[in-house]
């Protein structure tokens, strides 16, 4: 089995239709992405350690776990 780490923008469907592709063709393929659910990615540091007063520690727990999920799957 080949593991993919589909990076890139999260605006459009393109993961999918790699997958879906690769199905179809019946590769031995397993994908892993980002998170591309936007309000998901940007509030899952708050989610899992607490609430933050000030944006900017808000953002920089999400991006630190966002982080490590990355490594993990790269």
């Amino acid at each position: 089995m080949l593991n993919v780490y589909l990076a890139g923008e999260i605006h459009s469907n393109w993961r999918e239709e790699i997958i879906q592709l690769c199905e179809k063709e019946k590769l031995d393929v397993k994908f892993t992405s980002p998170v591309t659910d936007h309000e998901a990615s940007d509030n899952c540091g708050v989610e899992i350690l607490g609430p933050e007063e000030r944006n900017i520690l808000k953002d920089r727990k999400g991006a630190n776990i966002n982080a490590i999920r990355t490594k993990k799957y790269i």
